[in-house]
């Protein structure tokens, strides 16, 4: 795998990843209108309103999430320590949360699948990361960290 392919599918990942939270409106979900939340909420059985929340808990909580995603994606296109597992960590679980608790718009297909696209280029990612060539660029960074 060359190194210009795997940073070319990480950019890829960011704008896809980045064009969907701000379609979606992701991160400003307190600032959508209540027609939509009520209509959400009427149709799914299992809601966390995220507007219910105590604000610190949005003020923590979005930053922390937002800086764990930046951090894995750009530490994997520069092969930062810890980047691997941080991107995986960052990716998969939050984007759950977020699916499920937070996006007003689930019901549309193109929601599903640009999700869908963006757990595949993830998971491509992360499997490049650990079991192909690009692996070593990891190792090696972490044994010249070692040596020091």
């Amino acid at each position: 795998m060359n190194q210009t392919v795997f940073r070319l599918l990480i950019g890829i990942y960011l704008v896809v990843s980045i064009g969907k939270s701000i379609a979606n409106q992701q991160y400003l979900f307190w600032l959508q209108a209540p027609e939509i939340i009520n209509a959400w909420n009427a149709h799914n059985t299992f809601i966390l309103d995220l507007r219910n929340l105590p604000l610190i808990v949005n003020l923590i909580q979005v930053p922390l999430n937002l800086f764990l995603f930046l951090y894995g994606a750009l530490g994997m296109a520069f092969y930062w320590r810890y980047a691997r597992e941080v991107f995986l960590l960052s990716s998969l679980p939050l984007s759950f949360v977020y699916i499920f608790m937070v996006t007003s718009h689930l019901s549309h297909a193109g929601t599903v699948a640009i999700d869908a696209f963006e757990w595949f280029l993830t998971g491509g990612i992360v499997s490049l990361a650990y079991f192909s060539n690009v692996s070593e660029n990891f190792k090696r960074k972490r044994v010249i960290v070692n040596d020091v």
